[in-house]
């Protein structure tokens, strides 16, 4: 399943993506942005594979002609063949482009071990030098906990707890986790991190990411919990 978003900003000067209108003389730049979820639940093996290629190839066309972004999820075991693996996908992606950001909406934090997502994000962003960004999200479906051994009842702190040692591990000197002073390898090209928020639609969510210094992205607009935030 794919979708192409199209958002609209006004401007003061023309660009080359600019477009003006003849009757309003408004100057407009319009920015599109591909969303990959690679839902599909084909029993032919080739034909998924012709799926995930596929998005490559989108993703391609769509970087050549001018979007500016294009956007991955994560969900797992989900009977639609979400896609589960949003940083190998980011990967692939940042090797088929090059000037397009490459997001990751939302990256489910909470479901990994915090020093090897240091590792694979900074990866990444040195893959794709720089365009990653993502949403720190927290997930909502108890059987993703489940097969990543973690309670559910726990996310928040597991999530707080990743969020931390994220912000640890990509700075430049070692740091304490767990009792040993470690040093995580490699350091992202973007300085001092990847561009990432928190997500979440919720006051605790709301608090983690003023807490952390972070902005917040509340998948729809809620204006009372940004004004909370």
């Amino acid at each position: 399943s794919t979708r192409a978003r199209y958002r609209v900003h006004s401007s003061a000067a023309p660009s080359p993506h600019l477009r003006k209108l003849p009757d309003a003389g408004t100057v407009l730049n319009i920015s599109a942005n591909l969303r990959l979820n690679l839902t599909g639940a084909e029993a032919d093996p080739a034909q998924r594979s012709l799926r995930y290629r596929t998005a490559l190839d989108m993703a391609e066309y769509a970087d050549r002609n001018g979007f500016s972004s294009v956007n991955v999820e994560e969900h797992h075991v989900a009977d639609n063949g979400w896609l589960p693996s949003p940083l190998t996908m980011a990967s692939a992606i940042a090797g088929r482009t090059e000037q397009c950001s490459i997001g990751v909406m939302a990256l489910l934090v909470a479901l990994y071990d915090p020093i090897r997502l240091a590792e694979d994000i900074a990866v990444v962003d040195l893959l794709s030098e720089g365009r990653l960004n993502f949403v720190a999200g927290m997930g909502y479906r108890e059987i993703e906990y489940h097969i990543a051994n973690k309670p559910f009842a726990e996310r928040g702190k597991w999530m707080d707890h990743v969020l931390e040692t994220l912000l640890q591990a990509w700075q430049d000197a070692p740091f304490e986790y767990n009792g040993k002073l470690v040093n995580v390898t490699p350091k992202p090209f973007s300085r001092p991190h990847p561009v990432f928020l928190v997500g979440g639609m919720s006051k605790p969510a709301a608090r983690r990411a003023a807490r952390f210094g972070l902005p917040f992205a509340p998948p729809v607009a809620e204006p009372e919990l940004e004004a909370y935030y």
